[in-house]
């Protein structure tokens, strides 16, 4: 589910996103919905460590942004899998601490 929801915030971003290119293509159906929040700018700071680690790959030799839309989709899966992971690990271990001090 959270993966999905990093996705959607994807494709709001990248419909904002028009903003940076008006004159080359048309405005999205949904600009005048999406324009108001943030998306732009949340996936940004989202994809911060995918850039840096892209970067990366780049001065070494490797170029891994020609498949952008597969690193981005990895990425998200990759996120989602490690905040969900992370939230029940501190769930499993805050609430055994608390039955313990019961």
């Amino acid at each position: 589910m959270l993966f999905w929801i990093l996705v959607s915030i994807g494709v709001f971003a990248d419909i904002q996103g028009w903003v940076f290119v008006k004159g080359s293509r048309p405005k999205p159906p949904l600009f005048d919905l999406l324009e108001p929040i943030p998306f732009w700018s949340i996936y940004m700071y989202l994809c911060v460590p995918l850039v840096m680690i892209g970067s990366l790959f780049e001065h070494v030799g490797v170029e891994v942004m020609s498949g952008l839309p597969f690193f981005v989709a990895t990425y998200l899966y990759l996120v989602s899998c490690a905040v969900i992971g992370g939230w029940d690990w501190l769930r499993r271990r805050f609430m055994h601490q608390a039955f313990l001090n019961e």
